[in-house]
């Protein structure tokens, strides 16, 4: 960044009079031993990306390929940066947004919170207070390999009507499915994230975010409106997430 830009941005940090979003803006390890102190401490911090790998750990590259490096970063490891976009909804920057309105020019736009309604926010996203959600723990020394059995996988998804590219992150105590957003014309409802400990055939946890009991109209940059006379039976939602994972266990 010029040091024109980083003026620009330092004076954009010092005009901002929400606390909450200064903090966040300025360290976020401070803010999550603030706002999600349970998850600071297993972490030492604001939680981490999960790396990506392209080769099995302590595996050297023998055919020439370059040892690449890469980062994801599963909602449920920090489960309050998650928006899925709804109207009202808060945001982990202290803010809360509202739908187009004709005194902001029919844009979106963000009201700040105040303390009190933003911790009762910050402990519905906590998992350790709500008991919702994913224990981040299983995130601990986890790691998205993108090696091994991993070609064979996506042999399988190009071959068969498999509903999403068969990548997960492998934890110490089982493998975590992440979601993906809908997809025609495979996935048009987008399919849920999940956690799988190791030797068991059913899911931990499963999100509701997508399915067609939770998303039925919502595709990937348009609208999907389901019809059963042109696309069959609607799918139950647990058959749904059940395509989605029984394909890996």
């Amino acid at each position: 960044m010029s040091g024109f830009g980083f003026l620009f941005k330092r004076h954009l940090l010092n005009r901002e009079t929400n606390p909450i979003t200064r903090l966040w803006s300025k360290d976020k390890n401070a803010a999550t031993e603030l706002y999600f102190p349970e998850y600071a401490d297993i972490f030492e911090g604001n939680p981490p990306n999960v790396p990506v790998i392209y080769f099995e750990p302590g595996q050297k590259p023998t055919d020439g390929r370059p040892m690449v490096y890469g980062r994801t970063r599963p909602m449920e490891i920090a489960p309050w940066e998650f928006w899925s976009g709804n109207d009202g909804e808060i945001t982990y920057t202290g803010k809360r947004w509202h739908g187009p309105d004709d005194s902001h020019n029919g844009l979106p736009y963000q009201v700040d919170v105040d303390e009190d309604e933003y911790l009762a926010w910050c402990h519905s996203r906590n998992f350790f207070r709500s008991g919702i959600g994913l224990d981040p723990r299983v995130f601990i020394d986890a790691v998205d390999i993108r090696a091994g059995d991993y070609a064979n996988r996506k042999a399988r998804f190009k071959k068969e009507n498999l509903l999403v590219q068969p990548d997960f992150i492998t934890c110490s105590g089982g493998i975590y499915l992440p979601s993906r957003g809908p997809s025609l014309p495979k996935n048009p409802w987008g399919v849920n994230s999940s956690y799988h400990p190791s030797g068991s055939r059913e899911p931990w946890y499963l999100s509701d975010m997508w399915g067609p009991d939770h998303r039925p109209d919502v595709g990937h940059g348009y609208f999907v409106w389901f019809d059963v006379d042109r696309d069959g039976p609607k799918p139950a939602q647990s058959d749904y997430d059940k395509e989605r994972y029984s394909i890996y266990l």
